[in-house]
């Protein structure tokens, strides 16, 4: 066994810590609001509180001023001073030397120390009272308070206008200005939720119903007694009760509220008497005895709604049925909590958390970082904070889309980015493999050859098991030519810096590393998530008639990492009994026992199935951000520690066993208390050939920090470190023609002994009310916003793009039209032209996204146009889009695309979130050698309209065009060489009624 370095300074820590006296009572929090009563009279602007799809959705207009808003909320940010006490709690409630070990407090008990003082919420509660608001609750934690009000009331209060919008052929509400608060105010409040309705989407993916069973067709498919036999669970299920996890002390319940022990977050009513989740334990062999138990937050949900465009939908439904299913099963004894609410985070997990309603909670809903405004992802962050101080587990699913979280597919265009919650560095991220035996079926090495009969009702289940034991994983990686992506998430947080705990020592024989990249990175560890090879049964909307099978002999099977969040959720719940304590963040755990080459080189006594085959690497466009020459974009897997899938799948019992034989990593091993990044430039524009100053100042609750600054552009790293100086680094940013448009600035300060690291963005150092990349409180909490600087020129070789055509409504580069089924879709033509001047080719290529569930080819003739030196004649390809006719039948196969449930930019356009993520996230456009010419493409979709008189689609009494639906077309003209390329494009967005 490799030695443990972390015990002398743990012992040293343990010796320092119980020289000095325990405290037995804390003082109460201060006052905060120091005037008797808020005012108008003066008032602050609160900055990126417009949700970033609603700043590039149509507007339709105000919404009905007497619409009623539920469950909105304040979110109260912490005093500095609170954040390093707070921070220092989470390291010694992990310490085993510390005398706060797992001394877990009550949301009452950090309410005391972390939260709002009461005279503060009777200040808050009166104003939003004075405005006509309904004031629904106070958090126990008094970290928030929830409100009921009408637009009118909110447009008011809030300073803003709260509109119709419609975004990827759905409607939603938003308000489209930033928020203003009474200025007492705003120096306390993080956030405001509820302003809008755009929710975070389930991670389910590939739901099918095959019309086969493994005896006819040899096709695994997994029920729970498969993982029992793959993880090695069933030494820990023998003897498991549920009894003692979510009773008593250890559950702190409040207000009397149900207790589990794994509170399941979802956004839509189960089937009636929990239907589909009893028909699901009777197939798998499962008590049938403990049945979830229903909570609703912040208002009853209701049930799935039919339409595509609904919220929440059948996705949502299936989702939180495999969810409560597998989470249940993989702890057969637990009591489930399914925690339902309108919105999944503003009101299930924020409840499960601020009513401690049980140690472990699931989450399968999230979005990609840059899909989420700044002041979210920090006061949603220090709420899993408050999870962690409570002894709570968070897991969360790392995300479907592969390495470039923000495209859905084909293509992606946004770079790499990860998901939220899953990128918190207090929440364990969950990635996927895929079974990799070594052939279509597996053989009889791992698996029986026949199926076997279910029996009903045993506790643990035996004869459902097909699986032999461990099979070998991959990356699960299904991404497939003219599908959306099928993959698992993975990669390095645009915003939350790295955790003191993700390090990796260099253990013999590791040929990846946790990056040295000053940030969180993701996942932690993975499990199984295959939609095809090999996919889990479940039961959804009555699907399960016989056993399994529906009553055409059909499975509901399913892949995503979904389920991998629900599996270790139940996995972790047998810990938790077999220790007899909550466990609270277990990433410091996993961490080191990822470290010591013992636990993770595939021996008998390994805790990680160490995988290292395979990539999340999903099909790119050339030319957009982290894609300069196409082919593809992601990362592969690797001895130790990678960014595909963490450390690998886990061998539970072996976990279980060794859990505490190791010293978290973290606890008290480098500076826990908390640094301030602001990030400032110079100038926010500059030409190429000048340069501007880029200044990070690192700040900290008492004295200087030491250490080091990395200085980024787009996350890419500005040459080494810069050592800080008084608190102080500089960096000089040369603009040049290789970084044309907005650049992303950021800096990562590395941390000391003192410090802990932290992850700055900013905004332009001389906007009004505004600081060092920050809005800067008087009590000195910060909200940071976007440091964004754009380079221009006048010198380099460019192009624009235009398009135009009769009928469209365009918008920049972007155009729009509608046309009735069975009318005639007019041309597009879009002009390239030049700017001093460029020669060489210029290659074209698309993207397109469609509602109706058939995605037509794109084609292009020529597929490119070669302009030599001086040439200024225009040339044109024509584009079209093959399969959309006049007749009322879809071509083979048209219906049977899958969509994924719920995923916002599969349902709407991928293009538009390429227009999104310009704005939330720029990338860096590289440009070559010169190219002159002015080129012009024609755009035409099929040759005549969506209608006609061949034989309709038959769905119930009504007859539909299956080509009704927005078709959004994302044309790009790429210029490459020696390894730079610039691409332009333009959006095309036809929408067929």
């Amino acid at each position: 066994m490799r030695p443990n370095f972390f015990w002398p300074l743990a012992t040293l820590s343990a010796f320092l810590l119980l020289s000095l006296p325990v405290p037995i009572a804390r003082a109460a929090v201060q006052n905060r609001i120091s005037v008797q009563q808020i005012s108008d009279s003066s008032r602050a602007e609160m900055p990126d509180t417009v949700h970033p799809r609603a700043r590039i959705s149509a507007d339709l207009g105000p919404a009905p001023a007497e619409m009623k808003l539920t469950g909105m909320s304040l979110r109260f940010l912490m005093t500095d001073a609170q954040s390093a006490a707070l921070d220092q709690l989470l390291a010694d409630q992990q310490d085993p030397h510390s005398p706060r070990f797992h001394e877990w407090l009550s949301p009452t008990e950090f309410a005391d120390q972390f939260g709002l003082s009461q005279a503060d919420i009777t200040k808050v509660t009166s104003w939003l009272t004075a405005q006509g608001f309904v004031v629904t609750g106070v958090a126990n934690s008094r970290t928030f308070v929830t409100f009921d009000g009408t637009v009118a009331q909110a447009d008011a209060a809030f300073g803003t206008s709260i509109h119709n919008v419609s975004s990827g052929g759905e409607i939603h509400f938003a308000n489209i200005r930033d928020a203003t608060l009474p200025l007492s105010l705003a120096k306390i409040v993080g956030s405001i939720t509820g302003l809008h309705n755009f929710h975070a989407h389930p991670h389910i993916h590939g739901v099918a119903r095959p019309a086969f069973t493994s005896s006819i067709s040899g096709s695994h498919y997994l029920a729970p007694g498969d993982l029992y036999a793959i993880y090695d669970m069933q030494p820990l299920l023998a003897g498991f009760t549920g009894a003692g996890i979510g009773t008593g002390a250890n559950c702190h319940s409040v207000g009397g509220a149900t207790c589990g022990d794994i509170a399941v977050v979802g956004a839509v009513d189960l089937t009636a008497n929990n239907a589909d989740v009893l028909a699901f334990r009777k197939a798998a062999g499962l008590s049938t005895t403990n049945l979830p138990v229903t909570v609703h937050e912040g208002g009853d949900p209701g049930p799935a709604q039919t339409c595509n465009n609904c919220y929440p939908n059948s996705g949502d439904l299936e989702e939180s049925s495999l969810d409560v299913e597998w989470s249940g099963a993989m702890a057969p004894g637990a009591t489930i909590l399914f925690v339902n609410g309108p919105d999944v985070l503003a009101n299930a997990l924020t409840q499960a958390i601020d009513q401690n309603l049980a140690p472990i909670i699931t989450n399968s809903y999230g979005n990609c970082e840059a899909a989420w405004g700044s002041g979210d992802l920090n006061t949603y962050n220090q709420l899993f904070k408050q999870a962690s101080a409570q002894g709570q587990t968070i897991l969360s699913a790392a995300g479907d889309d592969g390495a470039t979280d923000c495209d859905a597919g084909l293509s992606a265009m946004e770079g790499l980015t990860v998901d939220f919650p899953a990128s918190s560095p207090y929440v364990v991220a969950v990635g996927g493999t895929m079974f990799n035996e070594g052939d279509a079926t597996g053989g009889t090495q791992y698996w029986l050859g026949t199926d076997t009969t279910f029996t009903a009702g045993s506790a643990v289940p035996s004869a459902d098991v097909s699986a032999k034991g461990y099979i070998p994983e991959a990356v699960w990686n299904e991404d497939s030519a003219g599908n959306t992506f099928s993959a698992t998430g993975g990669g390095v947080s645009a915003f939350f810096s790295k955790p003191t705990w993700q390090v990796e020592t260099g253990a013999a024989g590791m040929t990846t590393a946790v990056p040295a990249d000053g940030s969180r990175d993701l996942p932690d560890v993975s499990l199984t998530a295959a939609a095809v090879h090999d996919a889990f049964l479940f039961c959804a909307q009555s699907s399960c008639v016989n056993g399994f099978r529906t009553s055409t002999n059909n499975l509901t099977v399913a892949g995503g990492t979904s389920f991998d969040s629900q599996v270790l959720g139940g996995m972790l719940a047998l810990i938790e009994q077999k220790l007899g304590s909550r466990l609270g963040n277990p990433n410091p755990i996993f961490y080191a026992l990822g470290n010591q080459v013992a636990y993770y080189n595939n021996t008998s006594a390994s805790v990680f199935h160490d995988v290292t085959t395979g990539n999340n690497s999903n099909p790119c466009t050339a030319g957009t951000a982290d894609c300069p020459n196409g082919g593809s974009a992601g990362f592969s897997a690797g001895t130790g520690y990678d960014l595909a899938t963490g450390w690998g799948s886990v061998d539970l019992n072996n976990l279980a066993n060794a859990w505490t034989l190791v010293t978290p990593i973290g606890s008290n091993s480098v500076g826990t208390a908390v640094s301030s990044m602001s990030l400032t430039a110079s100038s926010k524009s500059v030409t190429t050939g000048s340069s501007i100053t880029l200044t990070a100042l690192v700040g900290g609750s008492s004295g200087t920090p030491t250490g080091t600054v990395q200085f980024l552009d787009n996350n890419i790293a500005l040459g080494s470190p810069i050592p800080l100086s008084g608190g102080v680094a500089i960096y000089t940013y040369n603009a040049t023609c290789s970084t044309l448009g907005q650049q992303n600035m950021t800096a990562v300060y590395s941390g000391d002994s003192t410090y802990a690291g932290s992850k700055g963005p900013g905004v332009f150092a001389n906007e009004a009310g505004k600081t060092g990349g920050a809005t800067i409180a008087s009590n000195g909490s910060v909200t940071t916003n976007p440091l964004l600087v754009t380079v221009t020129s006048s010198s380099c070789p460019d192009f624009t793009v235009t398009p135009s055509g009769s009928g469209f409504t365009v918008l920049g580069t972007n155009a729009a039209v509608s046309v009735a089924a069975g009318g005639t879709i007019p041309p597009l033509t879009i002009s390239v032209s030049p700017t001093n001047g460029f020669t060489g080719t210029v290659s074209f290529s698309s993207s397109i996204v469609s509602t109706s569930g058939y995605t037509p080819a794109v084609t292009f003739s020529p597929a490119s146009l070669t302009f030599a030196s001086g040439s200024s004649t225009a040339q044109a390809t024509t584009v079209a889009l093959s399969g959309i006719t006049a007749e009322m039948q879809p071509p083979a196969g048209a219906l049977g695309r899958h969509i994924p449930f719920g995923s916002w930019y599969a349902a709407g356009s991928g293009a538009t979130l390429a227009s999104l993520l310009t704005i939330v996230l720029p990338r860096r456009r590289r440009l070559g050698s010169l190219l002159a010419v002015a080129v012009a493409t024609v755009l035409v979709i099929g040759s005549a309209g969506c209608g006609g008189s061949s034989q309709p689609v038959s769905t119930g009494s009504s007859n539909t065009n299956p080509y009704i639906g927005t078709y959004t077309v994302t044309v790009m003209a790429t210029y490459s060489n020696s390894g730079q390329s610039t691409t332009h494009s333009s959006t095309v967005t036809y929408t067929i009624n």
